[in-house]
C-alpha cells in the first residue's frame, strides 16, 4: 500500500457539468445591473466568490450589501434551473465508489455558496462520499489563493503533501500549486494548454472514465 492520500475536489466543472448554467445565470443578472459582456467574457471572469465577481465586472458601483444581494439573485436564478441541466461528470460515481472502497478520505473545496453546494451534492446523491466541504463563506481568500484547499486538508487531518486536487480551472490548479498539492486537471471547461504554466499537473483527463485515472487509483490498492 502506498502512503496515505486524500482527494480534494473542486465542484463546478469538476464534479458536475453545470458551467453553462452558472454562466447564463450570471449573464442574466449582471446585464440587469448594467454589465455588457459576452458568454466568452463571463467565462474568463467566473472565479472566486460571487461578490468578487460582481466587483470585478462592475467595479466601484455597489456597496457590500448590494453585492451580496446580486450574488443571492444569481444563485436564485441558478437554482431555479439547475435540476434540468446539471449532471455528474461521466464516470464520477464509479470513481468515488472505488476511492471510498479504498478508504481514501475525500473533500470538496469550492467558491460556491453553502446553500448551492449542499443542494447540489444532495441532488446528485454524492454528499455521503465527502468527509468535509469548504464553501465560499468559510474562507477569506478565494482561489487562486491556497486557503480553500489548505482548509480541506486540515478538516481531513491530512498534510498538504498527502492531498491530490481535482480541478477543471487554471485558477483552481494554481491554488493547489500554492498549497503544495499535485493536481489532476479535468478538461471539461479548459483545454490542457490553459494549464501549461503550472508545474503541479499530474495528468489531464476528460472525465472519470479515463484509463490513466483508474490505473493510478489501482496503484493504491
Amino acid at each position: 500500500m502506498n502512503a496515505p492520500i486524500a482527494l480534494l475536489f473542486d465542484f463546478n466543472g469538476t464534479l458536475v457539468n453545470d458551467t453553462d448554467c452558472h454562466l447564463q445565470a450570471w449573464l442574466q443578472v449582471l446585464q440587469q445591473h448594467g454589465a455588457t459582456l459576452s458568454l466568452s467574457d463571463m467565462r474568463q471572469q467566473w472565479y472566486g466568490k460571487n461578490e468578487e465577481i460582481v466587483e470585478r465586472i462592475l467595479p466601484n458601483r455597489f456597496s457590500s450589501g448590494e453585492k451580496l444581494a446580486i450574488s443571492l439573485q444569481k444563485e436564485k436564478v441558478y437554482l431555479s434551473t439547475f435540476n434540468k441541466q446539471v449532471v455528474p461528470v461521466q464516470g464520477l460515481t464509479d470513481f468515488l465508489d472505488a476511492a471510498a472502497d479504498l478508504h481514501i478520505p475525500m473533500a470538496v473545496g469550492s467558491a460556491a455558496t453553502p446553500t448551492t453546494l449542499n443542494t447540489l451534492l444532495k441532488h446528485l446523491n454524492i454528499a455521503h462520499y465527502f468527509t468535509a466541504t469548504v464553501s465560499a463563506n468559510e474562507v477569506t481568500h478565494s482561489k487562486p489563493h491556497p486557503e480553500t484547499y489548505c482548509l480541506c486538508a486540515k478538516k481531513l487531518q491530512m498534510s498538504p503533501k498527502q492531498c491530490i486536487v481535482f480541478e477543471d480551472a487554471p485558477k483552481g490548479a494554481e491554488a493547489a500549486a500554492a498549497a503544495d498539492m499535485p493536481c489532476i486537471a479535468l478538461t471539461t471547461t479548459h483545454p490542457p494548454e490553459a494549464f501549461t504554466r503550472l508545474h503541479n499537473i499530474l495528468h489531464y483527463i476528460p472525465d472519470y472514465q479515463h484509463e490513466w485515472l483508474w490505473q493510478w487509483l489501482a496503484s493504491y490498492r
